[in-house]
């Protein structure tokens, strides 16, 4: 045997051994998705189980220098859900106050912006003020929110809004007030006016109540339902700035919205003809936000609603057209944030 036969088989050795783990996915066509979907179904979710490890084994990780700094670590709800420096939201600095740029959140690229979302924690008391501080400088104008403030006894999010109708609440420099409070099937939806001196702007805050952490024990009609409204209520002034998404570690279900949402923008752009590509669009969240869809469920669940989303589109141009109800997947395991080490403070944050 040559030499130079020697190192192909080695070089072959490597890459076959290796290619499981730089696996990545082709795009789907939608014609063929109801059918893909369905297949991965089968043997429980066998192949969704290695497609998610899959990810996992490919998922980034990028520096966070900057949350690592003492004066931020009690900034951050969880240690292990921290932001990468190269996507992080800066706020602006204030003279002589350490740290003072420094939030629990990252740019997401969307359907029609590299920053059309951000992916933040759900605020923890100390960082209240800057919570509101990222939603001024962010020119943000719409804030959607997928997490309780307490579930199973433990709190997720602190209250970051005024309770009662006309009630103000001051944040820093910042003064909020609740405008309105609607109570739809499944979210609430609240407009807040924030004023900054003589300036003034109008949020919309859209809070989804049934889903809990870890999870995606949420019917597809619901889900979808809720995303359509969202949109539905956005006015082009609202997309100056990027949508603040956030649940309590800012990954999990975050990051389930924001690739639903970005999912059917894609169709209903492109329509049926067009493919998708979940398992990639995933990764790229991923290189900008650790953990961007947390659990395997959560990403079964985004296949499961864009199947129920064409679906519709089918009933919609076949209106004699019958479909069984689609079945309700709910989990069948949890999973925390991955390797977690609290503060004795914090413990009640989980």
């Amino acid at each position: 045997m040559t030499i130079l036969t020697q190192l192909y088989l080695v070089v072959l050795s490597i890459y076959s051994s290796n290619f499981k783990k730089f696996k990545t996915q082709l795009p789907i066509s939608l014609y063929e998705f109801a059918e893909y979907v369905d297949s991965y179904h089968k043997n429980s979710n066998l192949k969704f189980s290695a497609e998610y490890d899959d990810l996992k084994s490919v998922s980034p990780r990028h520096s966070h220098k900057a949350a690592d700094l003492e004066v931020n670590h009690q900034k951050n709800r969880f240690f292990n859900v921290l932001p990468y420096d190269h996507s992080r939201v800066k706020l602006l600095s204030i003279d002589d106050v350490p740290g003072s740029d420094y939030i629990n959140a990252n740019y997401i690229q969307g359907f029609t912006s590299s920053r059309e979302y951000i992916a933040c924690q759900g605020p923890i008391p100390s960082t209240i003020e800057d919570h509101w501080r990222l939603i001024w400088e962010q020119n943000v104008h719409v804030i959607v929110m997928l997490t309780k403030y307490n579930e199973k006894g433990m709190v997720k999010c602190e209250k970051y809004i005024p309770v009662d109708l006309n009630d103000s609440k001051q944040y820093g420099d910042l003064v909020v007030e609740l405008l309105t409070c609607s109570s739809m099937n499944s979210f609430e939806y609240r407009t807040l006016r924030v004023k900054l001196g003589e300036k003034e702007r109008t949020i919309k805050h859209f809070h989804f109540l049934d889903w809990n952490d870890f999870s995606a024990n949420v019917q597809f009609d619901i889900m979808i339902d809720f995303i359509k409204e969202v949109r539905n209520f956005i006015q082009p002034p609202d997309l100056e700035g990027p949508m603040l998404v956030h649940c309590s570690a800012g990954v999990g279900r975050t990051g389930t919205f924001i690739a639903i949402d970005f999912m059917i923008q894609h169709i209903d752009k492109h329509g049926v003809d067009s493919t998708v590509d979940i398992f990639n669009f995933v990764l790229n969240m991923r290189e900008n936000r650790t953990s961007m869809v947390q659990t395997e469920e959560q990403y079964i669940f985004i296949h499961d609603c864009i199947r129920e989303y064409l679906s519709r589109l089918h009933q919609h141009d076949n209106p004699t057209f019958n479909i069984e109800d689609e079945p309700f997947y709910q989990n069948t395991k949890t999973q925390l944030y991955e390797n977690v080490v609290l503060d004795a403070s914090q413990n009640t944050e989980l």
